[in-house]
């Protein structure tokens, strides 16, 4: 968004992107908004996901799958109960399911000493390799630089020693 601001963007990138040596490459990634009692993480998803949605029609194809997130637990503990406020908070939508009806929905799971399960209703996959190349094309159409190059700390400088940074072309 800084280049659609009219910022100058340079991406500095390691490796390129989608390379596979990359931390966000892989085929999928899992976005959730369930993260116990970390309403912060929460919010923070909620975010992400409506700006995927509105992403991948700008981009022109499908990256985001729903598929939900069950959490399963012995029992109903603190954990599912801080999500489950957080959710009801936030006016996310959820189930908890007992156990005759987890394995009803999913056979193919094995719920030996599973007592729980949230069911985190929002929760999807994303294609995580195409939305990086999706990225990249969009942002270079719209002026954006890409150069192979990672970052690296320079000598100490200043009175409280902060490091100054530079960029180490590959």
């Amino acid at each position: 968004t800084l280049r659609e601001r009219g910022a100058t963007v340079t991406l500095l990138d390691a490796y390129g992107p989608g390379h596979p040596r990359a931390t966000s490459c892989d085929e999928v990634r899992q976005i959730r908004m369930s993260y116990g009692d970390r309403e912060v993480y929460s919010r923070s998803a909620m975010n992400a996901m409506q700006l995927w949605k509105k992403r991948q029609e700008e981009f022109g194809r499908k990256l985001l799958f729903p598929g939900g997130r069950l959490v399963m637990r012995k029992a109903w503990n603190k954990e599912l109960e801080d999500q489950k406020a957080i959710f009801e908070r936030l006016s996310l939508p959820y189930e908890v399911l007992k156990p005759e009806e987890m394995i009803k929905r999913y056979p193919q799971v094995g719920f030996e000493g599973v007592g729980i399960g949230f069911l985190d209703i929002n929760a999807g996959l994303l294609k995580a390799r195409e939305a990086i190349m999706a990225i990249t094309e969009t942002f270079e159409r719209k002026g954006g630089t890409i150069r192979l190059a990672r970052a690296m700390p320079g000598a100490a400088a200043g009175s409280i020693g902060r490091p100054s940074c530079g960029t180490v072309p590959i």
